[in-house]
């Protein structure tokens, strides 16, 4: 009996000695890589626009207190046009901000919602983009969305749902410039 009492106790005490909730989180995403087409415009303009409400990335609920919420250390609008824009230059593109084909991509949703319990979390993650690219009087619309989760015992570690935030972004950037229509309707001699 005093062996199962100790052991909760030691527990307990492991539990509540378990790192917190940071107050930022860490984005870095990668540059993504065309996979079979480049964009073969010499010259486009590229802006990405934040449109979700609030700022924070993170949402925690642990059942004891209220919601904890955790900001990105950089705004994820600039670091995504950094990735991107240096795609574009990879492949030879220029970006100047009054080019005859306008490129914007919305941030829709970058959310993590962590429900922590006593000893255990769990983690639904979404990233939501849109896009618009204007040429001339034609457009092309088109949304990209991942979703992730993430399933433990104890505490959450931070550091892993960083990495898996920048993995959700980096995985809907590629699938964003890698679009075949988008490629095509860029590459197009229409506008």
């Amino acid at each position: 009996m005093k062996t199962r009492a100790l052991l909760f106790m030691l527990i307990t005490t492991l539990a509540g000695c378990a790192s917190t909730a940071p107050t930022q989180i860490v984005l870095s995403p990668t540059v993504p890589q065309f996979t079979s087409a480049n964009i073969e415009v010499p010259i486009v303009s590229l802006q990405v626009i934040d449109r979700r409400k609030a700022n924070f990335i993170v949402r925690q609920d642990d059942s004891k207190s209220e919601n904890r919420l955790v900001a990105p250390s950089e705004p994820p609008s600039t670091l995504i046009e950094q990735a991107l824009t240096q795609t574009l230059k990879n492949s030879g593109t220029a970006i100047a901000p009054h080019a005859s084909t306008a490129i914007t991509i919305y941030i829709d949703e970058l959310l993590a919602n962590v429900t922590q319990e006593t000893f255990k979390y769990k983690v639904d993650s979404k990233v939501s983009l849109s896009l618009q690219v204007k040429k001339g009087r034609h457009s092309y619309t088109n949304s990209y969305q991942v979703t992730g989760n993430m399933n433990g015992s104890l505490q959450l570690d931070y550091s892993q749902l960083e990495l898996a935030l920048n993995k959700l972004i980096n995985q809907v950037t590629s699938d964003l410039i890698n679009d075949p229509k988008l490629i095509m309707f860029i590459n197009s001699k229409t506008g």
